[in-house]
């Protein structure tokens, strides 16, 4: 009897904790592979997304091959929220925007400085993310 009570007392709280974030699997560190846009695939391995739910913070960091000292690689700040299931929304920081929208956004995925996901799949490995209203699709893997 011991034994039941405790099976179900682990899995109650085992249904709280995953039922109570479904985003959390977004959190840590990730690294862009493939965007899709228009059907045809650009291979990507220097761009890296990292989310910090808590401090509900973002990171979206560009390591180019040819820098070669960390002073190089461009880091962007800003804010992630989660505006209904299954999307995700980034806003970069007033600093960064400006910084951002002088030099870089011409050569980034992004043609503004917050942007909209749907998140296609989400898993401990891979996260596929649907730009909404767009044909813009990006697959990651967990770094």
């Amino acid at each position: 009897m011991k034994k039941n009570g405790c099976l179900i007392i682990l899995s109650t709280l085992f249904f709280i904790s995953c039922s109570m974030d479904e985003n959390r699997g977004v959190e840590g560190l990730w690294q862009l592979k493939t965007i899709t846009e228009n059907g045809i695939d650009l291979p990507v391995d220097t761009i890296f997304y990292s989310f910090q739910l808590k401090q509900e913070g973002f990171a979206y960091t560009i390591v180019h091959e040819s820098w070669n000292t960390p002073e190089q690689t461009k880091v962007f700040y800003g804010y992630v929220g989660f505006p209904s299931k299954n999307q995700l929304h980034i806003q970069m920081d007033s600093e960064t925007e400006e910084f951002w929208s002088k030099i870089y956004k011409e050569e980034l995925i992004w043609r503004d400085t917050q942007v909209t996901y749907d998140i296609l799949k989400l898993n401990c490995k891979e996260m596929i993310l649907k730009q909404t209203g767009q044909e813009v699709q990006c697959k990651f893997i967990k770094f």
